[in-house]
């Protein structure tokens, strides 16, 4: 259903809305003149609500009207360069606005939300869009910051949890890493294929063509090697037993040509540039600027026990053979 022409104060026809009045949290006034909308009291006299995008902000202020019981809606524009965030923010304390609200809009947000976190705000929210229920009619940004300042002034909003600023340091170390596993492993898949594709059937020998046997036998294709038997006794460990090293020898001969060797020197070289050791170190010194709570200390220990300690020096190479490998493709600490 949409809203009556008439009513001066609409109502936020969102889930959000639903659970406030079912808890009984807000005031309701008289009905509008129609007698089929709810008045909702408004809980903050001056507020601004913000619609973000990459080069611009859209500011809608809400604040007391020249008659009683009036409110008007002022619109602004502004960029998002940071200093000129800063002077917006500046400029909505000296009207007043003690309280703003703004959707998320991924990392165009954060740089906003800092800005107007430097002000004595009373709140600063930013409001998960589905909490937002979209405009009738044709949508604006002008219509969109000035629905937020609406919501905002009734106390209709709910704010998104936002991680203080050491953890979110930690959170996109983090996700980053994640990233960086993930490119890997599609470029091991990559140099899969590319065997694959010359008859190299390495894969269906080697339990793991990154190996450090395996990765030998590929960068002796590359460098020109054709002999599958001179190839096979690069295998090591458990891999040099008799019918391993046979299998190895008829897999590693195939119709391997010069496309197929540069194409294994692009990949290889990627795989070799997305290591670990960054990013454990990294991780290290976060973890001494930003000293793990007491209930991650079960999490602290078992880093400890892979060399990874608040504050010390990581190394890769100090380590075991096999929990460096662990480490390389561990996609979380």
């Amino acid at each position: 259903m949409g809203i009556h022409r008439c009513c001066r104060v609409r109502v936020c026809q969102s889930p959000v809305l639903t659970r406030a009045l079912a808890g009984g949290a807000l005031y309701l006034l008289s009905r509008c003149c129609c007698r089929r909308w709810l008045r909702v009291k408004v809980m903050h006299e001056r507020v601004a609500g913000i619609d973000v995008h990459k080069d611009m902000v859209k500011v809608a202020i809400r604040s007391p009207g020249e008659k009683r019981w009036a409110r008007k809606t002022e619109v602004l524009t502004f960029g998002t360069f940071y200093g000129v965030l800063r002077e917006m923010a500046r400029g909505l304390r000296r009207r007043g606005v003690t309280h703003v609200a703004m959707e998320a809009s991924g990392v165009y947000t954060e740089p906003v939300y800092y800005a107007l976190m430097e002000e004595d705000f009373d709140e600063v929210l930013v409001v998960n869009p589905a909490h937002v229920k979209a405009i009738k009619g044709q949508k604006t940004d002008a219509k969109d910051c000035a629905r937020i300042a609406e919501l905002l002034e009734c106390g209709l909003l709910q704010g998104s949890y936002l991680p203080p600023p050491e953890l979110k340091e930690m959170r996109d170390l983090t996700r980053y890493r994640i990233k960086k596993v993930q490119a890997r492993t599609s470029e091991i898949q990559r140099l899969g294929k590319t065997l694959e594709s010359a008859g190299i059937k390495l894969g269906s020998v080697a339990s793991d063509i990154t190996g450090t046997g395996p990765l030998e036998m590929i960068e002796s294709l590359v460098n020109g090697e054709r002999d599958g038997a001179v190839m096979a006794g690069l295998a090591r460990g458990r891999a040099r037993t008799p019918q391993k090293m046979a299998s190895l020898s008829m897999a590693l001969e195939g119709r391997f040509t010069r496309h197929h060797a540069a194409m294994c020197r692009l990949i290889i070289d990627q795989v070799n540039a997305l290591k670990a050791g960054d990013y454990f170190k990294l991780l290290a010194k976060l973890m001494k600027d930003n000293p793990p709570a007491k209930e991650d200390a079960a999490m602290v220990a078992k880093l400890k026990k892979v060399g990874i300690e608040p504050g010390q020096d990581f190394d890769i190479s100090k380590l075991d053979p096999a929990v460096a490998r662990g480490l390389e493709k561990a996609t979380k600490p």
